[in-house]
């Protein structure tokens, strides 16, 4: 069982209690062991400071450390002193104007307008503007900052989502049979769902290779030069400083201009994001083009500090 047992601080001579697990304890305090160690080799001075608590007057030392901080003698001081000075400040309620106190802390922040959330939210209610959901016709507000962007229609996300389902077109699925309603922008779709969507494809044959429309006699499949290597794309990207030479943006794709895989001159490479890549695999001679005039340009720039 373990029970407290006294024992005496080898610092001060100060009997104290500290449970039997901690016979072992020599001092009373981490005070008393700081000053313990003061002197001894191989231990840093502790350098202690006087200072005057604000509370009470009293004359108390800490260590150096802690001068622009320690402003108390104890705790009990710290307490009296927060609630002798108070950082409430007195306050007009913005919405029925009676006087009320709150913390300097919200008021910094641009808060403490009201005395309670009720006067906050009917102060918020009033410049709202009240409307009929054109769905369920309950009534509800709705701010003006909504009405100026056409909106402030509905009175939730589900009355406008029964709205636009309701206002749709009647369709029949061709495979299950059961009817169901579509908006007019989806006027297109013809199954229910994606179940009866994948049992249509089933036994369809599917469009690749010459039957695709953008079939290009199989040059993907053609291989590279043996210059192609990842020291060559690493230059160009760094040459181009990771730049996407159509729009700008951030692209590390590296497209060659006259879509021959074995011309690898560093000329005729140029830096692409993903989705200008894309764009280049379609009307293929335009891109020749562009990308022709934007070398002469590049050169002509280059021509003029020389």
């Amino acid at each position: 069982m373990i029970n407290k047992i006294k024992l005496k601080c080898q610092t001060c001579g100060k009997a104290f209690e500290v449970w039997s697990c901690r016979s072992e304890a020599k001092f009373c305090s981490n005070g008393c062991r700081y000053k313990s160690r003061v002197g001894k080799k191989g231990t840093r001075p502790i350098t202690r400071i006087k200072k005057r608590c604000l509370n009470c007057n009293k004359i108390f030392e800490d260590i150096k450390s802690r001068e622009n901080k320690a402003k108390f003698c104890s705790r009990k001081c710290y307490l009296k002193y927060i609630r002798n000075h108070s950082r409430l400040i007195e306050k007009v309620c913005f919405y029925c104007g009676r006087k009320f106190k709150t913390d300097r802390y919200h008021v910094n922040k641009g808060e403490g307008k009201y005395c309670s959330h009720f006067c906050g939210n009917k102060d918020r209610k009033s410049k709202k503007i009240e409307r009929i959901c054109l769905n369920c016709g309950k009534r509800f507000y709705s701010y003006k900052y909504f009405l100026d962007k056409n909106g402030g229609k509905f009175c939730s996300v589900d009355c406008y989502k029964d709205f636009r389902i309701n206002q749709g077109i009647m369709k029949k699925c061709p495979i299950c049979g059961k009817e169901f309603r579509v908006s007019a922008s989806h006027e297109v779709r013809i199954y229910c769902s994606r179940q009866c969507s994948g049992i249509a494809q089933i036994g369809k044959p599917t469009i690749s290779g010459e039957d695709h429309y953008n079939w290009k006699g199989g040059i993907s499949f053609e291989p590279y030069s043996i210059d192609w290597t990842e020291t060559l794309k690493r230059s160009i990207r760094e040459r181009d400083k990771y730049i996407c030479q159509i729009c700008g943006q951030y692209g590390n794709i590296v497209h060659h201009k006259d879509y021959n895989k074995l011309n690898c001159n560093p000329d005729n490479l140029v830096i692409l994001c993903r989705k200008c890549h894309t764009k280049t695999n379609h009307n293929r001679e335009y891109w020749k083009q562009y990308f022709q005039v934007l070398t002469y340009e590049y050169n002509q720039s280059q021509l003029q500090f020389v």
